[in-house]
């Protein structure tokens, strides 16, 4: 596939939860570098993303399809968003890269398809369909895009994978599905264990849901 149709889908998938238009271009430009090497350097990302650079590092940081590279005592996002995303590298999270990739192809942003398709190349204790099914079990139980320790044990029960959460746990954590949350680390809440932040990117059908209710709500009578 040419490189301006891979721009041209993986901007109409980006686009499908992304509100910022006026930068989906551009950032689609700059994660398709991602495709071709596991770090890009910010001189590559400028080039790629024009004069809108630093709103495209900005928007791609909060929706987590890339990750600075910098010096951080636990690499979980939010130490990194404390430190800043002016880094020299960037990497992008190994579940976003299967997702871009399968969305470049196709033209809608493929949450389930770049799932399946990177389980199927890891060693993981359950089918790549299971697997991706826990993930959407997480979307399902999630508050303000985090979920406990209890949470993902639950999720994992739901699913028909008992037992597995710490496992589960180390695999997302390492694939970038979630991150721990840094107030909370080593902390118990309310007897639920620690706390992880959910990749935005990864249920962006629930945020698209959601918005739509918004929508809807702010129309109606009561708040015109």
């Amino acid at each position: 596939m040419d490189k301006e149709t891979s721009v041209k889908n993986l901007a109409k998938a980006l686009d499908s939860f992304i509100r910022e238009k006026d930068f989906i271009e551009s950032l689609a430009c700059g994660m398709l570098l991602f495709l071709e090497s596991e770090t890009v350097d910010l001189d590559r990302l400028i080039r790629a993303a024009g004069p809108d650079y630093l709103e495209v590092l900005l928007l791609a940081f909060e929706w987590k399809l890339i990750l600075p590279l910098l010096p951080s005592k636990t690499c979980a996002w939010e130490d990194l968003a404390i430190v800043g995303i002016s880094a020299k590298l960037y990497s992008m999270p190994k579940a976003v890269y299967y997702i871009i990739r399968q969305s470049a192809e196709k033209g809608f942003w493929d949450v389930e398809g770049g799932l399946k398709v990177m389980f199927k190349t890891l060693d993981v204790p359950a089918s790549p369909d299971k697997m991706t099914t826990l993930v959407q079990e997480l979307f399902n139980r999630e508050r303000f895009m985090s979920v406990s320790a209890r949470d993902i044990d639950l999720a994992c029960r739901a699913v028909g994978l008992p037992g597995l959460a710490d496992p589960v746990i180390a695999i997302f954590k390492g694939f970038g599905i979630i991150s721990p949350k840094l107030s909370h680390v080593g902390k118990s809440v309310l007897g639920l264990g620690p706390l992880y932040d959910l990749n935005p990117s990864l249920g962006c059908k629930l945020i698209e849901v959601t918005n739509f209710k918004e929508k809807k709500i702010r129309s109606s009578p009561i708040f015109r």
